[in-house]
């Protein structure tokens, strides 16, 4: 799952769905599986990736960006007999 964007940033040309592809491609290519929504829905936990990514125009560089990814890997658990 990748964030939405800022308008302003789909703008300049990178898409939230130019995004995820690029970032299923990559776990692949690891050999990790990409699940699609259904398939996470059925796998014990609904394990998914999270993806935020945050861009800031430098305006005095030109067309340069600061950036930070976020990145996490969110999955239900739960414990039993451990408050007991």
């Amino acid at each position: 799952m990748v964030e939405d964007l800022a308008p302003s940033i789909e703008q300049a040309g990178l898409v939230k769905d130019h995004v995820q592809v690029e970032v299923e491609r990559s776990l692949r290519n690891a050999g990790i599986k990409a699940l699609t929504q259904e398939e996470c829905l059925k796998t014990p936990g609904e394990p998914y990736l999270y993806i935020i990514l945050n861009l800031n125009p430098i305006r005095s560089v030109g067309e340069y960006y600061s950036y930070s990814i976020d990145i996490g890997v969110i999955q239900n658990v739960a414990f039993s007999g451990l408050l007991s």
